[in-house]
């Protein structure tokens, strides 16, 4: 796993990427995005990652956007399809990195995280 603050979304492994889109409903892709009915928005659970024997939970807002083109709404998730050569499982861009606090240890190399209320929960 790798966190990466130049990376908009979290990328993911084919099976699991595809896993999360079947359980979130989304089934058409454009590009690289993968596109979902807007409606179904305020049904959408929060995802969970587990890190070191912690849960990390992220809200709808944090892992969606909703574009309006031309007077039509589009939502898309911000998951999205790792390379099968990538060396890295996940990768955690900003969309997941943005729902908490964080601290960089550089001298302990080390990362810190904290809840923000209303985007995340840590357990």
């Amino acid at each position: 796993m790798m966190f990466d603050t130049g990376a908009g979304g979290i990328s993911l492994p084919g099976d699991i990427h595809m896993a999360m889109n079947e359980i979130l409903g989304v089934k058409k892709q454009l590009s690289r995005a993968y596109v979902f009915d807007c409606e179904k928005l305020p049904s959408l659970p929060p995802v969970e990652f587990r890190i070191q024997g912690k849960s990390f939970k992220i809200m709808p807002k944090q892992y969606t956007k909703q574009t309006i083109i031309g007077g039509v709404a589009t939502c898309t998730t911000h998951f999205y399809n790792i390379t099968a050569n990538s060396l890295v499982g996940i990768v955690l861009g900003m969309s997941f990195l943005h729902s908490f606090q964080l601290i960089f240890d550089d001298q302990m190399s080390r990362v810190g995280f904290a809840a923000r209320a209303g985007r995340s929960s840590i357990s």
